[in-house]
């Protein structure tokens, strides 16, 4: 973990510590109470600023913000993400101070649906892989990933995804794929009662669904997720905002 990190990490439990409208320390105050410079306070500051967390009025200080109109007071915010780097998700929440866990988990092999099979190359069975990210002991987000069942001829065991210490772009690295790009379109839809079960909603509630494409180096798509998220628990927030000047 670098140091801006660190010391967004620090900030954020003193933002879960307070309420919206509270003033945070000034610069010079958290630089010393987290051990960084005022520099990396100041650039800790600006991301959780894109991530509508803190307001900053200027001449008065930085405020902890209000959560956005219709999510929980606790969402968590998918904000500040690269989206030059593909990762896990479970390993971006888990860097933004929340704790994560896996339930639900389940494998098994069938026909890929019919926008996967308009995607990805696959000529027999996919894997189904199914689980439930849960963040801070609440249900937030539904997955099912489709995977072939094997990768350059050799056999993909995907048991290692029940935990959440282990992650997609790993075991696609494992059988010598490396996953460069991520594609996602997204769209409001109605929960299917199966995913109103695993998030703990009234079926038919509207949710945010993301169907994803990853991509391989050679520019093939190696494997397609489905994704449904809570908003109560996961808002997602688009920011767009000017480069820095050097």
């Amino acid at each position: 973990m670098n140091r801006v990190d660190h010391a967004r990490l620090s900030i954020l439990h003193l933002i879960r510590e307070g309420s919206a409208g509270d003033r945070l320390p000034g610069e010079s105050d958290l630089a010393t109470r987290i051990g960084v410079s005022r520099v990396t306070v100041r650039s800790a500051l600006r991301q959780l600023w894109h991530e509508g967390l803190v307001t900053r009025r200027w001449g008065n200080g930085t405020f902890i913000a209000e959560p956005p109109a219709g999510t929980g007071p606790t969402a968590f915010r998918s904000i500040y993400v690269d989206v030059g780097v593909v990762g896990s998700l479970p390993e971006r929440i888990r860097a933004a101070g929340f704790d994560v866990e896996i339930r639900g988990f389940g494998a098994t092999t069938g026909t890929a649906p019919s926008w996967v099979a308009e995607s990805m190359v696959a000529t027999e069975d996919v894997w189904h892989i199914e689980r439930t990210l849960v963040i801070d002991h609440n249900p937030g987000v539904y997955l099912v990933d489709y995977l072939p069942t094997a990768i350059a001829g050799n056999g993909l065991d995907p048991t290692a995804l029940a935990h959440p210490d282990q992650n997609l772009p790993s075991l696609l690295a494992a059988h010598g794929t490396r996953a460069v790009k991520d594609e996602a379109y997204l769209e409001a839809v109605a929960a299917p009662t199966p995913v109103a079960a695993a998030l703990n909603l009234q079926p038919g509630r509207p949710v945010l669904r993301a169907r994803q494409n990853t991509h391989g180096e050679d520019g093939t798509v190696i494997e397609c997720t489905e994704v449904h998220y809570n908003t109560e628990v996961f808002a997602t927030v688009l920011v767009r905002s000017s480069r820095e000047t050097q």
